[in-house]
């Protein structure tokens, strides 16, 4: 029987123009799904918003991943640059 961690995590970017910020989440995301450590289980791509009184736009990706390999745990941190990380299993 094969063995995972399962983790949520958010990633965000925030930035502008608008069509940068839709585009780098896209890219990242796309990365993500191409890459055979990670397993996308869920994805939740929040509306991309204008922050108050800044020419700035942000959005987020909500993400329950699977992977193998605690060092592919790290990698995800260091290569995506999570928000929040939340390892769901093992407990």
């Amino acid at each position: 029987m094969e063995s995972f961690i399962t983790f949520r995590a958010m990633i965000e970017v925030l930035g502008k123009p608008q069509e940068h910020v839709e585009k780098a989440l896209q890219t990242y995301l796309q990365h993500l799904k191409e890459d055979p450590s990670f397993h996308v289980v869920e994805m939740e791509i929040a509306e991309i918003r204008k922050q108050d009184q800044e020419e700035l736009w942000a959005t987020f990706a909500d993400l329950e991943i699977k992977t193998e390999k605690i060092e592919n745990l790290i990698s995800f941190c260091f290569d995506y640059m999570p928000s929040t990380l939340d390892i769901i299993e093992p407990a």
